[in-house]
């Protein structure tokens, strides 16, 4: 009797209901804690299209062609050249991510310095960078992820920190395939590093069909998407573009 009653003394109830409320409140709200994504996966996309129609400056070019003037912003639809890895050109890969890593931080999209770097399945992945080394160290961390859709015509970007959150973009609308410019070889060299590695590993595809979109405009403050993460976790979404 003396130990149940010192179970169910005053301090001990306190105690059981504080953790109660709290797991209560972690279940249903999150308490308050908020959902802050670390980039803006549409500004993302806006510097890689940007970058893309930028021309190629590498000791090989010497100069752009007069008739290679940046897209229009007239849709059509577009097939992308596939370039196999072995036949693409690894100083043209790492000059443009060398221009997309430094576009990425002029634009201050990360409170951290940001790297980029591309896998074998041709998706450039941006992480914290804080040494500048471009170089994924133990205390850094995966930020985004840029990956090429083909039969969608788009390039999707993903939140490495909560893989469930993408926006996408369609390159239709300002794809030209200019010899000048970076979009034709670099969607070429995605496209066939994408094809490659898949083709090898089919069981790894990504399943673009199954894959839902963030509203535009998420990661703004005060957005409803912001809101609903922060009051009750993972939300299911639609509507991308």
């Amino acid at each position: 009797m003396h130990a149940i009653a010192q179970k169910y003394r005053p301090d001990n109830l306190k105690k059981l209901v504080g953790i109660a409320s709290a797991i209560l409140c972690l279940t249903l709200t999150g308490c308050g804690s908020s959902y802050e994504p670390e980039v803006d996966l549409d500004r993302v996309l806006e510097i890689f299209e940007a970058s893309l129609q930028e021309p190629i400056r590498t000791s090989a070019t010497k100069s752009t062609p007069r008739d290679a003037t940046p897209a229009t912003g007239v849709a059509t639809k577009v097939v992308v050249v596939e370039i196999a890895p072995e036949k693409q050109d690894a100083a043209k890969n790492k000059a443009f991510i060398k221009l997309f890593t430094k576009r990425l931080n002029e634009a201050k999209l990360h409170k951290l310095n940001l790297g980029v770097r591309q896998d074998t399945a041709g998706r450039f992945v941006g992480f914290t960078d804080e040494d500048k080394n471009m170089s994924l160290d133990t205390k850094e961390h995966d930020v985004f992820s840029l990956e090429l859709d083909p039969a969608g015509g788009r390039v999707v970007a993903t939140d490495q920190q909560d893989k469930s959150i993408h926006r996408d973009r369609s390159y239709n609308s300002y794809y030209r395939p200019y010899s000048g410019f970076w979009m034709g070889y670099m969607l070429g060299s995605m496209r066939g590093s994408h094809g490659t590695y898949y083709r090898a590993n089919p069981a790894m595809r990504t399943n673009f069909s199954r894959m839902s979109m963030a509203p535009r405009g998420y990661a703004k403050p005060g957005s409803s998407f912001r809101s609903a993460r922060s009051m009750g976790g993972s939300r299911s979404f639609s509507g991308g573009k």
